[in-house]
């Protein structure tokens, strides 16, 4: 199966910032927070799992080339300059997961997430949607 990339759109958010820079990544317990600086000064978008994932990753994009080139053959070239949160269907992360836990948890019931900086791709695996928060820089992090 060949994976499906779309756009993903949070709840309650009527608009993201198109380009981001990742501030902060945190894992605590159970909670992941990923804190985007915006190019609107003074702002930051922060994407809260405050529950189990399954799994993360953060990978520099020039180690991401090939997907890049896949990606802007498969969707244009403009599919992720002004949006950068998506959801990813037919998933080789949420695979790879899958048989490392030897089937445990059935693959339709994981979400993969895909957050596109201007420097990295960050990669999540859970089975929930993430609370996504525009805040005031000087506030850091909201919880």
């Amino acid at each position: 199966m060949v994976e499906e990339w779309s756009k993903w759109k949070p709840e309650k958010m009527d608009v993201l910032p198109a380009a981001t820079y990742l501030k902060r990544l945190t894992r605590d317990d159970d909670l992941l927070l990923i804190s985007f600086e915006t190019e609107e000064e003074g702002k930051l978008v922060n994407v809260t799992f405050n529950k189990f994932v399954f799994s993360y990753r953060s990978t520099d994009e020039g180690n991401r080339l090939k997907l890049l080139v896949d990606l802007n053959i498969k969707y244009g070239e403009d599919f992720y300059k002004d949006w950068r949160f998506f959801k990813i269907k037919n998933s080789p992360y949420i695979r790879w997961l899958h048989e490392e836990n030897c089937g445990i948890y059935r693959e339709e019931d994981i979400y993969h997430f895909v957050f596109v900086t201007n420097m990295e791709l960050i990669e999540v695996l859970a089975t929930y949607d993430p609370e996504v928060k525009i805040v005031e820089l000087h506030s850091e992090i909201e919880k």
